[in-house]
């Protein structure tokens, strides 16, 4: 079993920054999930059209 902290702090400066954003590791986990499922759709969309 895998324990996750319910807060994730997240830079797109990179790690250990100031000025980075604390989300919801819930949050973070469910728009991660909704983006690969996006790209999923995407991909098999581009595969049917060629």
């Amino acid at each position: 079993m895998i324990m996750l902290t319910k807060r994730i702090t997240i830079s797109e400066r990179g790690f250990d920054r100031t000025d980075a954003a604390v989300m919801s590791t819930l949050e973070v986990m469910n728009d991660w999930n909704q983006m690969v499922t996006t790209l999923d759709r995407l991909e098999q969309m581009m595969h049917h059209a060629a």
